[in-house]
């Protein structure tokens, strides 16, 4: 019985060594033994503890909120750190609801559905004469379909794709081959891709596209 009462003795002159301390070495000791989802109530005499302005959801800094104080209007994907609830959190247009990302740090979901206005497309001589281009999706993710037309150009662009937004150096690109005859064509007249700040242009090689034939590929962008 003295063993147990002097062990808690200690922790609580633990604890009040902490307070003396002031409200940063209370966060850290109340964060070890789970204590960090009421911390933003606490208070010292004389003193009140700031709530938060922002924290850390899977390396990414982010605003924190209490649930009453959530952003009004939140676009799709908004992130936050809820303070009332301990954890982060993300709102999903779709279900107009907020959802909680893995107690209090944020786990990658199963897909991720991006959003935003869609990109343009301009065929180049890479693709021949009257050839027939789209891009379908996003400025994250695209599905590139090309129809060469005649005489396709060997060491020329095939296609532009402008993206609704500018990086802030250039885009990266991650590029795929979508169908059988992409994915032949890779390996006899291989493209590559020229990045730009306001997009890329998928380009021929040495060997020219074949004519009168359907490309596609899926892309990825991000920005650097």
């Amino acid at each position: 019985m003295r063993t147990v009462f002097r062990r808690v003795l200690r922790v609580l002159r633990a604890w009040l060594d902490t307070v003396r301390r002031g409200p940063g070495a209370v966060l850290a000791l109340a964060a070890c033994i789970g204590l960090g989802a009421g911390l933003p109530l606490l208070g010292f005499p004389g003193r009140a503890l700031a709530q938060p302005t922002s924290a850390v959801c899977g390396g990414v800094t982010v605003p924190a909120w209490v649930t009453a104080g959530r952003p009004s209007s939140p676009n799709d994907q908004t992130a936050g750190f809820n303070l009332t609830a301990g954890y982060c959190e993300i709102y999903q247009a779709a279900s107009s609801a907020w959802q909680p990302l893995a107690g209090g740090s944020v786990a990658a979901p199963a897909y991720v559905i991006a959003g935003g206005t869609a990109p343009t497309i301009a065929a180049g001589t890479g693709a021949g004469t009257g050839p027939t281009v789209s891009v379908l999706g996003t400025g994250n993710a695209q599905i590139i379909t090309v129809v060469t037309g005649t005489s396709p150009s060997a060491s020329a662009v095939i296609a532009t794709v402008t993206l609704p937004f500018t990086c802030p150096f250039k885009a990266v690109v991650s590029l795929f081959p979508a169908n059988s005859a992409t994915a032949v064509s890779t390996l006899v007249s291989p493209i590559y891709v020229a990045l730009l700040a306001t997009g890329y242009t998928l380009n021929a090689g040495t060997v020219a596209m074949g004519a009168s034939t359907t490309f596609k590929w899926t892309a990825h962008v991000d920005c650097y």
